[in-house]
């Protein structure tokens, strides 16, 4: 008989592998290849030695066929840039020591009994765990680097910020002309801009302007909710009663204030993600495996011919970026705009970088370029295999909450 150990140690050492490879993947952004090879090697061996020990094939062949299939559904998260190449190999590693989900520790809390298993493969389990776990990490993640990014941008606003409030005092106190100090300010701070913007936030008519402003569009809302209100209650009669008229109305305008606010919301949300995970990195900097954001090129029709050349010249087998011309509204004029974005996860090879610094010693691309900020999902999936193991499946734990919630409001 084998020992106790000897079943667990492909857990042991499964969990052993996805805390290092979490380790990597935020130190340094990427997965060492030697481990996920090492965790596979390891569990196609020890899945091996199952089958000759117990007589039984199914070990070693359900390990080689569910990893197989944990690399192509992972494959396909790759190619819709969901996750990077270590991320669906270290998946795949895992999958191979532990095909099946593992059952070692049982127990029953708040009427349910954990682990959950659900009727789908255990390699679902803990891609649809990992994808779950990932959105909270994701917030911590662009929370903290935008806080590192403005941390490191301080110094140079706070100069620039002191600047301000003493050009701010010589127009208060000696009530100099307003364009003779802008050009002073231009002259010795190169950067007119900042100016601009401190005044206009310190204006206290601005701020009343602005404030009336968000005022109105308030009352436009209400406005415009309640006449869609009454039209409603006309013509469906509603409005014969007075109590469900104004319950109506109140829900109506109630409902029209929070959808705005949500969307707002939400339209912000998005921004601080887009902004949050970019960063504009010189084109010198540029390393293999780095992200392209949306590149924006702006070409004069004067100088197509010489840019048509360059992207027909590029080999699409060793390149993982993507050239499109898009829509602009002077394209009929004198420019016309195309995007440059990576095609890949895999993000730029050799090829690419020389590519665009050849855009750039071209004057055709600007000295930056947006690279998005590599979000390592390692750690989520370390964290995810681990819930797998002691809770089970997530989904099925949300629908069971979800389900006793229900019944729960149905007996009140």
């Amino acid at each position: 008989m084998i020992p106790m150990i000897i079943l667990l140690l492909p857990i042991f050492i499964t969990v052993s592998v996805t805390i290092i490879a979490a380790y990597f993947d935020l130190k340094k952004g990427i997965i060492p290849n030697k481990l996920t090879l090492f965790l596979f090697v390891f569990g196609i061996a020890i899945n091996s030695l199952f089958s000759i020990f117990f007589h039984d094939s199914s070990y070693v062949l359900n390990s080689i066929i569910i990893s197989i299939i944990t690399f192509l559904l992972c494959y396909i998260l790759w190619k819709i840039k969901l996750w990077a190449g270590g991320d669906v190999k270290l998946l795949t590693a895992i999958t191979a020591a532990i095909y099946q989900a593992p059952n070692i520790l049982n127990f029953q809390f708040l009427d349910l009994q954990f682990p959950l298993i659900a009727i789908y493969p255990f390699p679902l389990t803990l891609i649809f765990n990992s994808i779950l776990i990932s959105f909270p990490f994701l917030i911590i993640f662009l929370v903290f680097n935008s806080y590192i990014h403005h941390f490191k941008t301080k110094k140079s606003k706070y100069s620039k910020i002191l600047n301000l409030n003493v050009l701010k005092s010589k127009i208060l106190v000696n009530k100099l002309n307003h364009d003779k100090l802008l050009d002073y300010f231009s002259l010795k701070n190169k950067n007119k801009n900042y100016m601009y913007k401190y005044m206009d936030l310190m204006d206290r008519d601005n701020i009343k302007t602005r404030f009336k402003n968000y005022k109105n569009v308030i009352l436009k809302k209400i406005m415009f909710s309640l006449f869609f209100s009454v039209v409603f209650l006309v013509f469906t009669g509603i409005y014969s009663n007075i109590y469900y008229s104004l319950y109506f109305l109140s829900f109506s305008i109630l409902f029209s204030l929070i959808s705005s606010f949500l969307f707002k919301l939400i339209k912000n949300f998005k921004n601080f993600i887009k902004i949050a995970s970019n960063k504009e990195i010189a084109i010198f900097n540029l390393n293999e495996g780095m992200i392209i954001g949306n590149l924006n090129i702006i070409i004069d029709k004067n100088y197509n011919k010489s840019f048509n050349k360059l992207i027909h010249g590029l080999d699409n087998n060793k390149s993982n970026i993507n050239i499109k011309k898009i829509n602009y509204e002077k394209s009929n004029e004198k420019q016309l705009k195309y995007t440059l974005s990576s095609s890949t996860a895999a993000g730029l090879t050799l090829y690419d970088i020389s590519f665009i610094k050849k855009l750039f010693n071209n004057d055709f691309i600007h000295e930056t370029v947006p690279i998005k900020i590599g979000i390592p999902f390692a750690p989520s999936i370390a964290i995810a295999f681990l819930i797998t193991i002691f809770i089970g499946d997530l989904c099925l734990l949300l629908l069971k909450l979800l389900n006793n919630i229900l019944n729960h409001l149905q007996i009140i």
